[in-house]
C-alpha cells in the first residue's frame, strides 16, 4: 500500500516527470506563486486521502481503546502515523531511473505475476477455489 502510494503520488522514487529534465522541480518550474502553491496543495491533499483511506481499510478506522468518543481521535493518529511513514520512505530513497524501472518491471514484477496467475488458475481447475 505503501508503494502503491508513492507511486501515485509520483514522488521519489517514483518520480519520473521530474527526472527526465532534471531541473528543480520539472514541470513545476514552470508555475510560481498562487498556482505552484496549489499544485503542492493538490498532492498533499492527495497524501493525506491515502493516508485516511489507509487507516480505514487496514488500521480499524477509528475503533481503538477506550470510550467511544476517542473514535476520532484515534483515526486521526492512524491517519498521521501512514503520512508520516509515507512522507519518511519518500525522504529515505533515492530517484529510480527509468532504465532500472523498466528492468525490475520486465525481469521481476512480470514473471512474478504470471505465476501468480498460473497458481490461481491451478488452485481454480482443481476445485480449490474455496467458492460455495
Amino acid at each position: 500500500y505503501i508503494v502503491a502510494t508513492l507511486a501515485a503520488e509520483n514522488r521519489v522514487p517514483f518520480d519520473i516527470l521530474e527526472a527526465e529534465s532534471e531541473l528543480v522541480a520539472g514541470f513545476r518550474v514552470e508555475y510560481s506563486g498562487m498556482k505552484f502553491a496549489l499544485i503542492q496543495l493538490g498532492e498533499y491533499a492527495h497524501m493525506l486521502g491515502t493516508s485516511f483511506l489507509g487507516a480505514l481499510l487496514f488500521l480499524g478506522g477509528w475503533l481503538g481503546p477506550g470510550p467511544a468518543w476517542l473514535g476520532p481521535v484515534w483515526f486521526l493518529l492512524k491517519a498521521l502515523v501512514i503520512f508520516l511513514l509515507v512522507t519518511w520512505v519518500r525522504w529515505s530513497f533515492v530517484r529510480i531511473r527509468v532504465d532500472q524501472i523498466l528492468a525490475v518491471t520486465w525481469k521481476l514484477l512480470l514473471p512474478a505475476s504470471l505465476l501468480l496467475l498460473l497458481g490461481t488458475a491451478l488452485v481454480v481447475a482443481l476445485g480449490g477455489g474455496g467458492g460455495a
